[in-house]
């Protein structure tokens, strides 16, 4: 089992942070460890379990390649500080941080595609649930305090988690 870690990063104007909601979807591109097959926009629901094939446990996600061989995708939480899921601030600008997490046997995460929107709040405090970075750029209005804010440039890769 590997630890694969979503780390993402954006330029933000005058938005202090934006994350993922609780609860939220995950979509991705997922290749088979020892072959070039490729499923596109899966989709790993935190609410759902599966038991794995030969009483492994249980996981968010459990699919076969053509080799028949099952692959699993669970979503989990690293306990490492330097690491662990958090949101994106603006102090980050510039740096990638740990949107996510996902423990995976036999396959690996290769592109993630935002299928829910994300939550943002302003540097002045309002909030925004409608934060879409599908196409990489998002922008809106805080009329309470005249502010224009946006997210943009956004850019996400998986790493493999090094630690214990």
């Amino acid at each position: 089992m590997v630890v694969y870690l979503l780390r993402v990063k954006a330029e933000l104007e005058n938005v202090t942070a934006f994350r993922a909601p609780s609860g939220m979807e995950w979509c991705m591109d997922l290749q088979q460890s020892d072959g070039d097959e490729v499923r596109e926009k899966v989709v790993i629901d935190p609410s759902e379990t599966v038991e794995m094939k030969g009483g492994r446990g249980t996981a968010n996600l459990t699919l076969s390649f053509g080799s028949k061989k099952e692959a699993s995708v669970s979503i989990v939480d690293v306990k490492d500080s330097k690491v662990a899921s958090r949101p994106y601030n603006e102090e980050d600008q510039g740096g990638y941080v740990t949107f996510a997490a996902f423990e995976c046997r036999n396959c690996v995460p290769i592109k993630w595609h935002q299928l829910r929107e994300l939550v943002c709040e302003s540097t002045e405090g309002k909030s925004f649930d409608g934060v879409d970075l599908s196409e990489d750029d998002w922008c809106d209005y805080d009329d309470e305090n005249d502010l224009s804010v946006s997210i943009s440039n956004l850019e996400s890769t998986f790493e493999v988690h090094k630690g214990k």
